[in-house]
């Protein structure tokens, strides 16, 4: 069992928004967001918490839920840590697609892409670090002008993709964390 750290990445819109986090049924977050000025990608951190992972050398699902109780959210993708490592292309000394200081509040989080650690097929409709989202319990959808998601229009993976909330809405989904980095 390890110890792990998620962040979520997103924006308080209306500036006094509170939420309600279920991390596999268990409150981890409640009442207002982080006040986290740090803008990366026009985005910032609005909630951490830290839980025990059962399993931290395979990929595995948790359940997440985020309830908007005043305000208005955007909630964005999920980073997970990585316990050690950095960003490097050489594999001995760590991995690509470990964050550095400018991608976001912390080194040594995996960036929330549909490649490796979430996907090693590299293409387009690999799952990345979060699936099966629901909104207000129904699958959301790509409008038709909006940018199209990676996947396909009809199977969406939502790489990346942020959902606007407000008071009252819920956004499930499954929460994919990837083992712990380790070296070759």
């Amino acid at each position: 069992m390890a110890t792990r750290t998620v962040k979520l990445y997103g924006e308080n819109t209306s500036n006094d928004a509170t939420v309600t986090i279920l991390w596999d049924g268990t409150s981890v977050a409640s009442g207002a967001l982080l006040d986290n000025p740090e803008d990366v990608y026009g985005y910032s951190i609005i909630a951490e918490w830290t839980f025990d992972d059962a399993d931290s050398a395979t990929i595995v699902d948790h359940a997440m839920s985020i309830t908007v109780n005043s305000g208005e959210i955007r909630a964005g993708t999920l980073w997970f840590s990585t316990a050690t490592g950095v960003n490097s292309n050489d594999d001995t000394l760590g991995h690509v697609n470990i964050s550095t200081a400018s991608d976001i509040s912390g080194v040594g989080f995996w960036r929330p892409l549909n490649s490796h650690p979430y996907g090693n097929d590299d293409n387009d409709t690999a799952l990345a670090e979060r699936s099966n989202i629901l909104i207000n319990g129904a699958a959301p959808s790509a409008n038709s002008g909006d940018t199209v998601p990676t996947g396909t229009a009809d199977n969406p993976t939502w790489t990346g993709w942020f959902f606007s909330l407000s008071a009252g809405d819920e956004l499930a989904c499954t929460a994919r964390c990837p083992a712990q980095w380790a070296a070759l």
